[in-house]
């Protein structure tokens, strides 16, 4: 009997800052979630993540940190930014 991959797709929600409200779909195992994400933010990156659309023409403005709410839990709550000048000298700007 072969073993299957199970590819099941589970919702990550982001409560709070800039992408408060917003669902995005993983297949990423719970255990391998991390319990920091950092998001670089503009409003061109919003509208990508929101209307699907694909193009980006517009640096970051800010990267927005979310935490797990817990180590059981798919749900990451806002907990701070960083400015523009902190992303660039980090070697995160779009440009790079």
């Amino acid at each position: 009997m072969s073993k299957q991959a199970n590819h099941q797709r589970f919702p990550l929600c982001f409560n709070g800052g800039p992408l408060d409200g917003y669902v995005e779909e993983t297949d990423t195992p719970l255990d391998q979630m991390p319990e920091v994400l950092g998001v670089l933010v503009s409003p061109v990156i919003i509208e990508m993540l929101t209307t699907q659309r694909l193009e980006r023409t517009m640096p970051p403005t800010s990267l927005a940190f979310y935490q797990q709410g817990t180590a059981q839990a798919r749900q990451y709550t806002f907990v701070g930014s960083a400015s523009p000048e902190v992303i660039a000298l980090n070697g995160l700007s779009a440009g790079r």
